[in-house]
């Protein structure tokens, strides 16, 4: 059954891919991600090099820069989300 996180999930990627836009979770009181945003956007600004990988399997630490997203992955977390 697909839980609310998601479902979030899923309508977000959708529409990042409609705007060929990144998606990243940051949260300021664990410091979750916010480096990793600091660096992506230096990264897109000023073309420093970028070391992260793209993460999509931990709902709590989701990094997915331009590029990278696609529907056939964004229909593969809708059948993970069913078989669960």
């Amino acid at each position: 059954m697909e839980t609310n996180i998601d479902f979030i999930q899923r309508h977000l990627r959708n529409y990042c891919l409609s705007y060929a836009a990144s998606l990243v979770f940051t949260e300021i009181f664990q410091y979750t991600n916010i480096e990793r945003l600091y660096r992506y956007v230096l990264h897109r600004l000023y073309d420093y090099e970028l070391n992260f990988k793209a993460e999509v399997s931990t709902k709590e630490q989701i990094f997915i820069p331009t590029g990278f997203d696609s529907q056939t992955l964004i229909n593969e977390l809708c059948k993970d989300a069913n078989s669960s």
